[in-house]
C-alpha cells in the first residue's frame, strides 16, 4: 500500500479545510485470474485485492459537503443536503451523490462532511477503480457516522451506486474483492451465494506483472451492458435464472434455438464457470503451471468467444505465450482495454519488462505502464501511528 499517498491525501485534506481528517480509508483495486464475466451470471469468480487502490480523507462539517478530487486537479463538489441531489457531467461526481442518495434511500442519518479523495490505480485499467472508490466512501461514511453498517452491505450499496448512477449493471466481484481481499491470497467467491473462500496462490519463484496498455475503445460500458442482456436472453430462453444454471450439454440442446452471436456468448460463460472451479482445484493441489495453462485458455475465450478484448492486449498475450519465463497471462476487467495480468518468473521480470514494452512501442507507437502487485488485504481505516 501506497503509505506516501495516503500521507499526501492527508496534508491535500489539511490545505483544503484547515484541519486534520477524521478518517483515513483505503480500498484497493482488483485483479481477476479467472472468471471474466461470470458474476452477473451468477456463476464463479477468482479475484483478489491488490496493494493499489484510492484513499479517502473524512470530516466533519458545517453547513454543506465538499468532495475534492486529488486525481482530477482538485476539482470540488458542493453540494447542501438541503436540497435534492442531482448528477452534474462530471463523471467522477455520480460515484459520491450516488453512495450519498443510497445512503439516506436507506433511512440512514448522514450530516455535511468534507472529503478528499485520489488513488494510484490505472484509470480505466479494468482494476475496478470504480469499486474501489465506492468502498473507500462507504466504509470512510460508515465510520463517520457510526451508521453501523457490515461489510456485506456496504458492498451490496456500491453495487446499487453502479446500477442506479453510473449506469453500469455490474455484478458483485469488484465490490467483494475489494472489501474482503486477503493478503498473498485470491478469493473463490460463489456470485450467486456470496459464499467465499480465501485460496493460497503457490507464487514461490514467480510475481505477478501488471501490464497497463492505456488505451479504452469505445464504448465499453455500453458492450458491457449489451453482453449481459445476451446471456440473460439465453438464459430466459432455458427457462433457468442465469447462465449458472446451465451445463455444456443443457446449451448444446438449445443451440438452435439460440442467436449464433448469443450461443457463441453463452458458451464461453457456461464454459468460464467450469474453468473457474478446475482453476481452484488446481492451485490447492499446489499446481501453479497449470493454473496458468487456464489462464491463457480463459482469454482466448474472451478474444473469440465473448469478443472483449482488443488488439493491443492480444499482442501482449501473444508475447506471453512464446516466452518460457511466463506460464500465464490473460485480460483483466470488462475488456476493450486496459490491462494484462502475467505470471511471471522472478528472475525474467526485469526482461520482460523491458523486452515488452519495447516491443509494444515499436508496433503501436504507445508507451506502456508496467507494475509488479501484490496481493493485498482489503478496505481498511488506516491508522499511521501502526505503520
Amino acid at each position: 500500500m501506497n503509505i506516501k499517498l495516503a500521507k499526501q491525501i492527508t496534508i491535500s485534506y489539511q490545505d483544503h479545510f484547515g484541519v486534520n481528517p477524521d478518517a483515513v480509508c483505503f480500498a484497493p483495486g482488483r485483479i481477476n485470474f479467472i472468471g471474466g464475466h461470470t458474476d452477473y451470471n451468477d456463476g464463479f469468480v477468482l479475484p483478489a485485492a491488490i496493494d493499489k487502490g484510492v484513499f479517502t480523507a473524512f470530516g466533519h462539517a458545517q453547513d454543506i459537503s465538499t468532495a475534492v478530487a486529488l486525481d482530477a486537479n482538485n476539482e470540488r463538489l458542493i453540494f447542501d443536503f438541503k436540497f435534492d441531489l442531482t448528477i452534474s457531467s462530471s463523471h467522477w461526481h455520480r460515484f459520491i451523490i450516488g453512495i450519498v442518495s443510497v445512503l439516506r434511500s436507506m433511512g440512514l442519518q448522514l450530516k455535511p462532511f468534507n472529503v478528499v479523495f485520489g488513488g494510484d490505480l490505472p484509470q480505466g485499467g479494468g482494476l475496478s477503480s470504480s469499486a474501489a472508490l465506492e468502498n473507500s466512501l462507504v466504509l470512510g461514511l460508515n465510520h463517520l457516522f457510526q451508521l453501523g453498517l457490515s461489510k456485506d452491505e456496504m458492498i451490496l450499496i456500491s453495487q446499487r451506486v453502479e446500477h442506479e448512477f453510473v449506469g453500469v449493471q455490474c455484478g458483485i466481484m469488484d465490490q467483494y474483492a475489494s472489501m474482503f481481499g486477503k493478503s498473498g491470497k485470491a478469493i473463490f467467491l460463489d456470485c450467486r451465494t456470496l459464499i467465499a473462500r480465501s485460496v493460497k496462490l503457490p507464487l514461490d519463484g514467480y510475481c505477478l506483472m501488471l501490464i497497463n496498455t492505456k488505451v479504452k475503445h469505445q464504448l465499453s460500458e455500453d458492450a458491457y451492458n449489451d453482453r449481459r442482456a445476451a446471456c440473460q436472453a439465453v438464459a430466459n430462453l432455458a427457462g433457468v435464472k442465469a447462465l449458472r444454471d446451465l451445463t455444456p450439454k443443457a446449451l448444446d440442446v438449445l443451440k438452435d434455438k439460440i442467436d449464433p452471436e448469443n450461443y457463441i456468448k453463452a458458451k464461453y460463460v457456461v464454459d468460464e464457470m467450469l474453468r473457474t472451479q478446475k482453476a481452484v482445484e488446481v492451485i490447492e493441489a499446489g499446481d501453479i503451471i497449470s493454473f496458468g495453462k487456464l489462464m491463457f485458455e480463459a482469454h482466448e475465450g474472451l478474444r473469440y468467444e465473448y469478443d472483449v478484448s482488443c488488439p493491443e492486449i492480444d499482442f501482449f498475450i501473444d508475447l506471453a505465450k512464446q516466452d518460457s519465463d511466463i506460464i500465464g497471462s490473460r485480460m483483466m476487467g470488462g475488456g476493450f482495454g486496459g490491462c494484462t495480468i502475467s505470471i511471471v518468473r522472478d528472475s525474467a521480470y526485469k526482461r520482460v519488462a523491458h523486452e515488452f514494452s519495447s516491443s509494444y512501442l515499436n508496433q503501436f507507437g504507445k508507451v506502456c505502464e508496467i507494475h509488479n502487485v501484490v496481493l493485498s488485504d482489503g478496505a481498511r481505516i488506516l491508522n499511521f501511528e501502526s505503520q
